[in-house]
């Protein structure tokens, strides 16, 4: 059986990430996670929904998926 193109990308994928595995430990990854986090500047989502003074909704609005195809086409979602 010949290995199609996905199953080398696939391959090649889980060697760099076994290779980055064993190059960093648990403690050098939460280093990494926590300076990459404070270098980030202010989040407005976050700012967002922190402000206790505002209704705060996290919505989407799909008139169709991928899946299912249309779901409802004609609705307006700002109505």
């Amino acid at each position: 059986m010949t290995d199609t193109i996905l199953d080398n990308i696939f391959s090649d994928k889980r060697a760099r990430v076994e290779a980055a595995k064993a190059d960093s430990g648990p403690i050098a990854l939460r280093e990494l996670a926590m300076e990459a986090r404070s270098s980030q500047g202010s989040h407005r989502l976050r700012e967002a929904l922190s402000n206790r003074t505002r209704i705060n909704i996290i919505a989407e609005f799909k008139k169709a998926s991928p899946s299912k195809g249309v779901i409802n086409d004609g609705v307006d979602p700002s109505e």
